[in-house]
């Protein structure tokens, strides 16, 4: 099953590592793919739009939602 992390880390290979990186990365994460396909994959892949994951956030650092922002004022 394809999930937006793989595409995301297709993408990603191809911007810091062009073509090459992509196709390597392709592979990596679906060795069962035939040479015929692949250049079409990656080109699929570059086309497809993909939304970037959450921001990171620090373990323990507290998240207030706006009720208890606004009990506290």
């Amino acid at each position: 099953m394809t999930t937006p992390a793989d595409l995301l880390a297709v993408q990603r290979a191809h911007a810091t590592g062009g073509r090459d990186a992509a196709l390597v990365e392709i592979r990596r994460r679906w060795p069962n793919i035939s040479e015929t396909v692949l250049p079409a994959t990656l080109e699929r892949i570059l086309a497809a739009p993909v939304d970037p994951p959450p921001p990171f956030r620090v373990q323990g650092e507290p998240v207030l939602d706006g009720r208890r922002r606004a009990m506290r004022r």
